[in-house]
């Protein structure tokens, strides 16, 4: 039972034993806890409305439940409109702003891109500034800042995109100063610098590629997303150059995305698919494209067609069928 008798901490640890149950087990136990642990700080703010932890933490409620329940906007929504007068009523503390970054950087990831998603990124970015304004020391705030423009890059164009590419690079060097053990940094690091890459000239993108390869080569325990974009990098610095380093690379970029498939079947069949036809293994080649049309993987037609690496195969009678078998299953 919460403490009548004015003893605020029992309610608020007990709401944060409940957030953190419900972040750890997902799915729809977890949902279960921190609805729980939404209560008990929504109690909070209604017997002390002056509590700024009570408020807080109601807010990160919401996002939580917001990302548990596939990016469900109104949670978002809801934990904007609780942040937003915290900000107000404590404009020195970081957290308000913070989490009301976390709010809008969460609630464009479920959204498909266009300006909308675009918007909420922006508002992400301005607040994360402002958070890391009054705590500069904190690696975290970074993190999600340079998340944010990463996303925002991606919703630009050219120049555009290249300007906030570069501008999340210095955040992802500020976060590395500020806490260099953070998860999934190095990981998040090398991704923005292979996106660079591909908005540079010729000279800045092998620079590039090779910065973002050696951030994923520190990476302690990669991931998915690891192993993906690390093949990625090395496929694309493999085209750039010539002799028996293509061949090295393009098997390196093999390894990586074999991981990939190992852990999530499909994502990394294209890519394979990609490097066999450059090795001039056909039958491997064959394979790996019937797994990425199997699992849904395949970039749009027009986009297939054109592929360099396809162009030696295109007179093959497997190549017709396949393109013919694609065709049926897009319409």
């Amino acid at each position: 039972e919460l403490d009548l008798e004015g003893r605020w901490e029992v309610g608020w640890l007990w709401g944060r034993a409940l957030l953190q149950l419900g972040e750890e087990l997902r799915g729809r136990e977890g949902i279960g806890f921190v609805e729980e642990a939404l209560e008990r700080f929504s109690e909070l703010s209604e017997r002390f409305p002056k509590l700024y932890l009570g408020s807080l933490y109601r807010g990160i409620a919401w996002i939580e439940r917001g990302r548990l329940a596939g990016y469900r906007e109104g949670d978002f929504e809801k934990a904007v409109g609780v942040l937003s007068d915290l900000v107000v009523d404590f404009p020195e503390d970081y957290r308000g702003f913070y989490q009301l970054g976390r709010a809008y950087f969460y609630w464009a990831k479920g959204l498909e891109r266009g300006q909308r998603r675009e918007g909420l990124l922006q508002r992400a970015v301005e607040f994360f500034e402002q958070a890391a304004q009054l705590r500069p020391d904190r690696g975290r705030i970074y993190f999600y800042l340079a998340q944010s423009l990463d996303g925002l890059a991606m919703e630009r164009e050219g120049v555009e995109a290249d300007r906030v590419l570069r501008q999340s690079i210095e955040v992802w060097q500020r976060a590395y100063r500020a806490q260099p053990d953070l998860e999934g940094l190095l990981t998040g690091w090398g991704i923005a610098l292979y996106h660079l890459s591909k908005t540079s000239g010729t000279f800045e993108r092998v620079h590039f590629l090779r910065e973002a390869i050696e951030k994923f080569q520190k990476v302690a325990s990669p991931q998915e997303e690891t192993y993906f974009y690390w093949g990625c990098a090395l496929y694309e610095l493999a085209l750039s150059q010539s002799g028996f380093l293509v061949e090295t690379l393009l098997e390196q970029a093999k390894g990586k995305f074999l991981e990939v498939e190992r852990l999530s079947r499909g994502r990394g069949a294209y890519w394979l698919a990609r490097i066999c036809a450059r090795q001039k293994r056909e039958e491997e080649l064959c394979r790996w494209l019937d797994v990425a049309r199997e699992q849904r993987r395949l970039p749009p037609l027009e986009v297939l067609q054109r592929e360099e690496a396809f162009a030696p195969y295109t007179s093959r009678d497997w190549w017709q069928v396949f393109l013919a078998n694609v065709r049926v299953d897009r319409i």
